[in-house]
């Protein structure tokens, strides 16, 4: 069964540059895989595709882009938590996850927001020399301007594939305003929104 991840995508930029340059450098010196700069919102849907395009769409039609600062770096013994980026707290963040959890009928569950450098293996003391040259000055703040959703057939990161790409809109054309608050339902899509659908990148 295909599980679905909805991330979040941060703009194109010096910022998004500098991170997908050592998610690439650590993935060859590591031999581990490559992957595009993101931060997972939810995962393990198992909806339709389109019927979750278009849960997503409505999920963020009145969504702006917005900011998220990284200010430490962590590691873990999982996979996909080998090396990260510890994301501080965000309300725009943490409502935005609340609300997939509801369309998507997720259970709660603890959530630790991160931007992955490095999907590995590889033991503690070779992660903390990793740390000691990993090339990312912090603080770090990045802008994320739309959210992607992934299908995970199950056959590793290489067998990832993007089914849809979703822009926030722009805080010039739209007025400020948050993802539905408990209890509310979904917005309806804004009728200039662009969804793009495509391969893995």
């Amino acid at each position: 069964m295909t599980a679905l991840m909805i991330w979040l995508a941060p703009a194109a930029g010096p910022g998004r540059d500098e991170v997908a340059a050592v998610i690439d450098r650590l993935a060859a010196e590591q031999g581990g895989p490559r992957f595009a700069p993101h931060v997972t919102v939810a995962a393990g849907s198992e909806a339709g595709e389109h019927e979750a395009t278009r849960a997503l769409t409505s999920l963020v039609a009145d969504l702006p882009p917005f900011d998220v600062s990284f200010s430490g770096f962590g590691y873990e013994q999982e996979y996909f938590r080998a090396l990260y980026l510890r994301a501080e707290p965000s309300a725009q963040l943490g409502a935005l996850r609340e609300a997939a959890l509801r369309a998507w009928a997720l259970p709660q569950a603890p959530y630790l927001p991160h931007l992955s450098l490095l999907y590995s293996g590889v033991g503690t003391e070779r992660k903390r020399a990793i740390l000691g040259d990993v090339g990312i000055t912090l603080p770090l703040t990045l802008l994320f301007d739309a959210v992607e959703l992934w299908a995970d057939p199950g056959q590793g990161v290489s067998g990832w594939r993007r089914v849809a790409r979703v822009p926030l809109p722009s805080r010039l054309s739209q007025p400020p305003a948050t993802v539905p608050g408990p209890g509310k339902g979904m917005a309806r899509p804004a009728a200039s929104r662009q969804v793009s659908s495509s391969g893995a990148t």
